[in-house]
């Protein structure tokens, strides 16, 4: 399984969680559709995502996720925010755990940007993390030195 970094809001900056996740048999869920902010509906839908995930529902996870990002972005724009390097931490993991290695680089990619605009280059747990999932996915493509660098 892979190590998901979980973002603990902005005062944790840089600090992040990583979680080998393990659940198994929770309910499927879906999002049911109530009157609240972009940000709670973003909230919502990357927690429902994170939970699906967890208990391999690997596709609904990934859906769900991509929709809290196109409304992290929706909020907040192109600016840097942890919430959206989480998100896109979390659905680069999920695209690794569908062996959809390929589709893993981007968010993946965005995310260690994102994060170095919010942190800098300092190495950090969290941002080795970052470094991790990355590597995975390269070697689930096959490309070794890319992988381990």
């Amino acid at each position: 399984p892979l190590n998901l970094v979980l973002f603990v809001g902005s005062v944790a900056l840089g600090v992040g969680l990583l979680w080998n996740y393990s659940c198994r048999n929770q309910k499927k869920e879906s999002l049911k559709p109530i009157e609240s902010t972009t940000l709670e509906n973003a909230k919502r839908a990357a927690d429902l995502g994170m939970r699906q995930i967890e208990s391999n529902n690997f596709k609904e996870g990934v859906f769900n996720l991509s929709q809290a990002l196109s409304l992290y972005h929706e909020e907040y724009g192109s600016t840097p925010h942890p919430n959206i390097v989480t998100t896109l931490i979390n659905l680069g993991c999920g695209y690794v755990d569908l062996k959809e290695f390929q589709n893993a680089l981007s968010p993946l990619e965005e995310a260690l940007s994102m994060q170095k605009a919010l942190t800098g280059e300092e190495a950090t747990p969290f941002l080795a993390g970052i470094y991790h999932n990355l590597g995975d996915a390269q070697i689930g493509l096959k490309r070794y030195d890319e992988g381990i660098q």
